[in-house]
């Protein structure tokens, strides 16, 4: 349920972070930060499977499997400034290359690894959770934010840090989760949304209405 909500959360602002990289930057830090604009998007990549998997490192932590993770992470950290220093100066990429460098290796470890052995380790059936608890939901968000990109272009819709742009963006996300609570959640997990969502609600003194007169 963590991953499937997670996914929705992270891979629209994920998208809208890498369609909105320029005017971001250039409001940000300004015009003389060029590069930063193609680095962003290859930054974001690892945050598609970061932030809904990091479940994972929480249950092998309950579990009290970190051996093996650390090892693996240690890897990868060698791995990473390796590929680093063949793509950033054996083929000339630069700054490029550190990027694509980090990005390949936090990727690798939190798809080719991590979900894997955690699934090992909790008895759960790999292609049954990264299908239903990201492959899923990463479809749904992949699919209403491809429509709503394509839809700007036809409309003429600029992407920059306008209140139109922000306003469409706001509605293709709205879509996108309204449909990830009927369509991905199953009928437990939408209880225990709702039952997450009134104890908010409840926390800041939001009472729901009784229906009444309804069976």
């Amino acid at each position: 349920m963590y991953t499937k909500i997670m996914t929705n959360i992270i891979l629209s602002l994920c998208f809208i972070l890498i369609a909105l990289a320029q005017p971001i930057i250039f409001l940000w830090v300004g015009n003389d930060f060029l590069p930063a604009v193609e680095l962003l998007p290859v930054h974001i990549i690892p945050l598609f499977m970061a932030i809904p998997l990091s479940v994972c490192g929480c249950l092998t932590n309950a579990y009290a499997k970190v051996k093996v993770p650390s090892l693996v992470s240690l890897g990868l950290a060698v791995f990473n400034v390796l590929l680093s220093i063949l793509l950033g100066v054996g083929f000339s990429w630069g700054m490029m290359g550190v990027a694509v460098a980090c990005s390949f290796s936090t990727t690798l470890y939190l798809t080719a690894f991590l979900p894997i052995y955690t699934c090992r380790v909790i008895g759960m059936s790999f292609f049954k959770y990264i299908g239903e608890g990201f492959l899923k939901p990463f479809a749904l968000a992949a699919a209403v934010s491809g429509l709503g990109f394509f839809l700007m272009n036809i409309f003429n819709i600029p992407f920059e840090i306008k209140p139109w742009t922000f306003f469409w963006l706001g509605t293709g996300v709205s879509l996108n989760y309204l449909l990830a609570f009927l369509l991905v959640l199953n009928v437990r997990e939408k209880k225990n949304f709702q039952d997450v969502a009134r104890g908010v609600a409840g926390f800041f003194g939001v009472r729901p209405r009784e229906n009444k007169g309804i069976v």
